[in-house]
């Protein structure tokens, strides 16, 4: 266990998973990752194709892609994303602040105002969930 980094929750994970790799000898590549936070629970609820484009393409969400956006969080939070149906598929950290994300629901990226990053949730940021 590492102390958290509210600024950056993914610091504290890298640092983890670095050293699990180097105590185990286990190569990051062929790790498999759970993780659990305290952080509440916030959910993106996305368009249909969005679901495919995440799980088998690997893009970020995008504000196109999102429908709504319930709960409260800031930039950097884990959140949850959901399908139509409201099934938890996927989780990663939000670029933007609840406020802003649902500022973005709908529009393409050209909609947006200069200097905002695109981004939702960033592919770099986010992990798929093994369906049950």
């Amino acid at each position: 266990k590492l102390a958290s980094t509210p600024s950056d929750p993914s610091r504290a994970i890298a640092a983890g998973l670095q050293t699990i790799s180097e105590k185990t000898g286990v190569a990051l590549k062929n790790l498999e990752v759970v993780h659990g936070t305290t952080v509440g629970t916030n959910a993106l609820l996305e368009r249909r194709g969005a679901r495919t484009a995440l799980v088998e393409s690997g893009v970020s969400l995008l504000g196109a892609g999102v429908v709504a956006v319930t709960g409260e969080f800031e930039a950097g939070d884990a959140i949850e994303i959901c399908d139509e149906h409201g099934s938890v598929f996927a989780k990663g950290l939000a670029r933007h602040d609840a406020n802003t994300s649902r500022s973005m629901i709908g529009k393409r990226t050209a909609l947006l105002p200069e200097g905002m990053a695109a981004e939702v949730v960033h592919r770099d940021d986010l992990v798929i969930v093994p369906s049950g």
